[in-house]
């Protein structure tokens, strides 16, 4: 009896250790993923500072300015750095301006250094330059170097002004005379004037910006001749302290969120793919919590208990399992080329034979994913309606409630924390789906946000940008190391951060309900 004790003890305790080291592992895991993304997503926002570097050559010494990206092992056992360098000698065709080099430890000449005196400078195209800033000219007026913030602050209100003036003016008069088009010419001819004199100003306004430029010295000393129109923002990184380096941290943040990718998603932000994410999202819960619901409701309160239901609930848990570029596929072939065709045959044949919703859209990729997070959503509320005690209903029918009453009024706010369960599940696999929104709607760039100010303000056909679709596209584009490779990683902490959100909101609507019905259910 005593042996048989010791034995049970001793596969008790090596149970719990085979329990204890599988969820060491989950957690060393998530906690190693985390990181991962943390690091390389944080190191997009974080400034690095400017080195000068020294090469050996062949042909002697190159020097230049680089931010150091990465460091590795090489083959041969040295030390490999990655650099991002600027290439002046694309600068004025206005091509790839950033190339990335590699040099192993043994090549460099001498230290690095880090001159106070250059500058990062970040043009509106999204492209980087490094170099040391020399002379400002306005007009071909030289002045020095320290006159450069009030230069550009006189550029950027010009700007302004510009803009203004090409967005409201500009544009309000162009669109009176496409509407007064069938007037005569004596009634349009002042709006005409106004018209000419309106692109007049706008011309000046651009020959006076284009007259601001600078010159930048590069680290062979050669001086380079830049418009200053193009350059967005001057950042002098070696000279910033611990707190400048931290708000150039938040204000990058803040860029990333609010505006839009550049130059192949190696610059700019991800804002028209966090309004599609979130939209996409949204209208996908929206369309398939119904849905589920009801699916759950008839197998569970109405249909009977036979084979045929077990069969069906058999093929909704197999659904969960069907590869997601299927769902893409069907979604494509019937959504948009058999229904959407349909519509535009029906409702839209005046702009045939371009389609309005007979292509990729909103509505069809939100439909899909719906379709797609079905099962869950189903599997969920079942589960969450078998929770409810019959002595509840037949409570209910005691008082001399129909069904569809007692299902209303009883049953499903008692099952409402299970149906939250199943949206939390849909929305965390829906929005990191990416092979079926490829196919129906999600795109690389789109041309407008799927939501505006215009009626009717969610505009369900058109193409929107997702998050999990911008990090496929930036990684198939090469974008593996340096800046490209951390905008990336941002975009995926980004995506895993918009998950979280909205599984807290739901979340936090699940544990409200579960602890209003609690008490019921104790009762009962």
């Amino acid at each position: 009896m005593l042996r048989l004790t010791v034995n049970q003890r001793q596969r008790e305790s090596l149970s719990v250790m085979l329990y204890a080291s599988a969820m060491a592992l989950c957690v060393i895991a998530i906690v190693s993923l985390l990181s991962v993304i943390l690091i390389n997503g944080g190191r997009y926002f974080w400034p690095t500072d400017i080195q000068l570097v020294k090469v050996k050559h062949d042909s002697g010494i190159v020097r230049f300015y680089g931010q150091l990206i990465s460091t590795q092992k090489s083959k041969d056992g040295g030390i490999e750095r990655h650099y991002s360098v600027t290439d002046w000698q694309n600068v004025k065709s206005k091509s790839l301006i950033v190339s990335e080099e590699n040099f192993v430890d043994r090549d460099l000449d001498e230290s690095l250094q880090r001159p106070d005196g250059v500058a990062l400078f970040s043009l509106r195209t999204g492209h980087q330059l490094l170099g040391v800033p020399t002379t400002v000219y306005v007009a071909n007026d030289e002045q020095p170097i320290t006159a450069l913030p009030e230069v550009m602050a006189e550029l950027n209100s010009l700007r302004g002004a510009s803009d203004n003036l090409l967005n409201t003016r500009i544009a309000r008069l162009n669109s009176q005379l496409v509407e007064t088009n069938v007037l005569s010419d004596e009634h349009r001819q002042p709006m005409i004037d106004e018209y000419h004199h309106a692109q007049a100003m706008l011309s000046k306004m651009q020959a006076d910006m284009s007259s601001y430029t600078l010159d930048v010295k590069d680290a062979s000393d050669l001086v380079h001749t830049i418009s200053l129109v193009d350059i967005e923002n001057t950042y002098f990184i070696n000279q910033y302290s611990a707190w400048n380096k931290f708000e150039f941290f938040v204000s990058s943040i803040g860029e990333f969120i609010s505006e839009s990718p550049k130059q192949l998603y190696v610059s700019g932000g991800v804002f028209p793919a966090i309004v599609g994410t979130v939209v996409m999202v949204l209208l996908m819960t929206l369309l398939v919590t119904p849905l589920g619901v009801l699916v759950a409701i008839y197998l569970h309160e109405y249909a009977a208990q036979n084979q045929l239901t077990t069969l069906i609930r058999i093929s909704v848990n197999n659904l969960a399992g069907v590869p997601s570029i299927v769902y893409g596929v069907f979604g494509l072939s019937f959504f948009v080329y058999e229904v959407g065709a349909g519509i535009d045959n029906l409702l839209y044949s005046d702009n045939l034979p371009a389609p309005t919703f007979g292509a990729p859209g909103l509505f069809w990729a939100s439909l899909t994913m719906a379709m797609l997070t079905l099962p869950a959503v189903v599997v969920a509320t079942e589960e969450g309606l078998r929770r409810v005690p019959d002595s509840l209903r037949m409570g209910s029918y005691a008082l001399g409630t129909t069904q569809f009453e007692m299902i209303r009024k009883t049953v499903l706010p008692m099952a409402s924390p299970g149906i939250m369960t199943g949206v939390i599940l849909a929305i965390a696999r829906g929005a990191g789906e990416v092979a079926p929104l490829i196919l129906v709607g999600a795109v690389k760039f789109a041309p407008a946000l799927p939501v505006d100010s215009e009626f009717p303000f969610v505009h369900i056909e058109r193409q929107f940008m997702h998050l999990g679709v911008t990090v496929f596209d930036g990684a198939f584009q090469g974008q593996l190391t340096g800046a490209g490779s951390n905008m990336m990683f941002a975009t995926c902490l980004l995506l895993l951060l918009i998950v979280f959100v909205l599984n807290i909101v739901a979340i936090t609507i699940r544990h409200r309900l579960r602890r209003q019905y609690n008490t019921l259910e104790e009762l009962c």
